[in-house]
């Protein structure tokens, strides 16, 4: 398996690299680029629907299979004094 996902997508690709996790593996959110809207005006409707079938982790199965999920917001990384 994989021992370190950099995920800055999240989207269709989220599951797949999460399942691909070795035990002990990590998995670092660092953004999420699929559901920045494309062109001028947002689609709303597709923006909701990106919404409510965002990936989700049950935190029993991560204990179980010793794999964790990290989010990262970097933008607040710079702004800290």
């Amino acid at each position: 398996g994989i021992d370190i996902v950099l995920d800055s997508l999240q989207g269709p690709y989220f599951q797949p690299a999460f399942d691909r996790l070795s035990r002990g593996g990590r998995h670092l959110v660092l953004g999420a680029a699929s559901m920045t809207p494309c062109g001028p005006r947002p689609n709303w409707i597709r923006l909701a629907w990106q919404w409510l079938m965002r990936p989700s982790v049950d935190p029993l199965d991560i204990i179980a299979q010793n794999r964790s999920v990290m989010g990262y917001n970097l933008i607040w990384m710079w702004d800290k004094e």
